[in-house]
C-alpha cells in the first residue's frame, strides 16, 4: 500500500512538473506567473473577505474536481490553510516574497517557488489545476 501511494505521488509530481515545463515553454515571458495564475487568491494573503453566506455555499463549476465539488468555500479554504501550515509556510513569508515580486522577473521569483509545495500537495490530495488557479 505504501509503495503504491509513493508511486502515485511520484507520478503526480512528474505530471505537475511536465505541466509547469509546458507552460514555461508556451509562455516564457510570463514564467511561472502564467502557470500559477490566480493560485495566490486561495491563500490567506490573497483572499477577499466573504460573507458567511458565501463561505458556506458550494461554489464549484463543472471544471472542478470531484473533491472540490463536494466542499463549501470555507471547507476548501480550511484545507488550503492546513496544507500550508503542515508545510511550514506562513502568510508572512508569502507576503514578503509577494512584495519582492513587484518588478522582478517572474521566472526568477522566489514567490512562485514558495507557492509550489502548497500547490503540489493540494494536487496530491485530489484537487485539479482549475480548483487551484481558476
Amino acid at each position: 500500500m505504501i509503495a503504491e501511494e509513493r508511486q502515485n505521488t511520484e507520478e503526480m509530481r512528474a505530471r505537475i512538473e511536465m505541466e509547469i515545463q509546458q507552460s514555461l515553454k508556451n509562455y516564457p515571458e510570463r514564467g511561472l506567473a502564467n502557470f500559477f495564475n490566480n493560485f495566490y487568491l486561495i491563500l490567506p494573503i490573497g483572499r477577499r473577505k466573504f460573507s458567511d453566506e458565501i463561505l458556506d455555499q458550494v461554489l464549484a463549476s463543472e471544471l472542478c474536481s470531484e473533491k472540490r465539488k463536494g466542499q463549501t468555500l470555507r471547507e476548501f479554504f480550511a484545507v488550503v490553510d492546513k496544507v500550508a501550515a503542515e508545510l511550514g509556510i506562513d502568510a508572512d513569508a508569502i507576503r514578503i516574497q509577494q512584495g519582492i515580486l513587484a518588478g522582478a522577473n517572474p521566472q526568477e521569483s522566489k514567490f512562485f517557488e514558495l507557492l509550489r509545495p502548497i500547490y503540489v500537495r493540494l494536487r496530491e490530495v485530489g484537487y485539479n489545476h482549475f480548483d487551484l488557479t481558476g
